[in-house]
């Protein structure tokens, strides 16, 4: 009952914390996130990619687990399709310019996924050390900070690379 309150607590503790920093960040740049009608249209081709993913990986999960096959705990196999859809919907959405609207900075598209990063790293590690994180070869619930870290991970591996094929390709205009 103890750790359920403290990861409770931690959770809420959390979920503030994020607020506090979208509030902050919103009343600094501004009420309205404004994306062009290139960047709209890019981030609805985005959701749909990631409604598809997220889908056909549920379907994929209900059928293994109506086979007998499990590898994660019913309380974290449904949300494995649902991370896996938002990663799918940053990255598209990143390769297509539609992840930054028009009044925010890379910087800030940068600086928030590292933070996630590093906060769920250090949240995840010690759990996957000591054996909660995966029980019996199944992962747990305990495992959701190294899910959450490597979906973070990929979205920041997205970021530098896009940003590194946009300078790229910016140099390679200004040598013609």
């Amino acid at each position: 009952m103890k750790q359920n309150f403290w990861w409770l607590a931690g959770a809420l503790c959390g979920v503030a914390v994020v607020l506090i920093l979208f509030l902050i960040k919103r009343s600094v740049q501004g009420q309205n996130c404004e994306y062009d009608e290139r960047q709209t249209a890019a981030r609805g081709k985005a959701y749909q990619y990631a409604f598809f993913t997220t889908a056909i990986l549920e379907l994929i999960y209900v059928c293994l687990e109506a086979a007998g096959i499990s590898f994660a705990d019913p309380s974290m196999g449904p949300l494995l399709g649902v991370l896996c859809g938002v990663a799918v919907f940053a990255v598209t959405a990143i390769f297509k310019d539609a992840y930054v609207s028009l009044r925010e900075s890379t910087r800030s598209a940068i600086l928030l996924p590292l933070f996630v990063l590093g906060v769920n790293l250090l949240i995840g590690i010690p759990k996957l050390l000591d054996g909660a994180a995966i029980v019996d070869g199944r992962l747990t619930f305990e495992a959701i900070n190294l899910i959450i870290a490597a979906l973070f991970a990929v979205v920041l591996a997205a970021i530098v690379i896009h940003w590194f094929r946009r300078k790229h390709a910016e140099r390679d205009r200004g040598d013609e």
